[in-house]
């Protein structure tokens, strides 16, 4: 497997992941159960952690990409650039889905403000995360571009 490989099969993670991690949250946030949050919390931190090979993967599949005649330089750059954004909000995902975890360590309850909040953040980055994704999957998929005749 080469590195275009390897990003397409991860690049569902964090898209898909955080969107069904932020819906196991609404739903433990509505059921009120702390555990369901919590392991919420930890599907959140995960998938932005795998948004980390995902963008370093990157560079070398677009590597091969940008050989073939099809592909779009300007595409691959707007992809590229959104990549670099998902990864950082991704990241800060990450470290309040960790932050809110060790706030709970000692706390009886979860805080729902904070579970809210760790909500309405995955729900960004899964909208962030879909664009890169609508984006890289234009790279190669002609049928999808804006520009293509409906």
């Amino acid at each position: 497997m080469n590195a275009a490989h390897w990003h397409l099969l991860l690049n569902h993670l964090p898209v898909l992941g955080t969107l069904f991690s932020a819906i196991l949250l609404a739903v433990a946030i509505f059921l009120k159960n702390a555990q369901f949050q919590r392991v919420s919390l930890v599907f959140l931190l995960c998938c932005a952690l795998a948004a980390i090979p995902v963008y370093l993967t990157g560079n070398a599949a677009e590597g091969i990409v940008e050989k073939l005649p099809e592909a779009s330089e300007e595409i691959i750059e707007a992809h590229e650039r959104m990549g670099t954004i998902t990864l950082i909000v991704m990241q800060l995902l990450a470290f309040a889905s960790v932050a809110v975890l060790f706030a709970w360590r000692k706390a009886p309850e979860p805080s729902p403000r904070a579970a809210l909040a760790v909500l309405l953040f995955a729900l960004i980055c899964t909208a962030l995360a879909g664009y890169t994704a609508n984006l890289g999957g234009q790279v190669r998929h002609t049928e999808i571009r804006p520009t293509a005749s409906r």
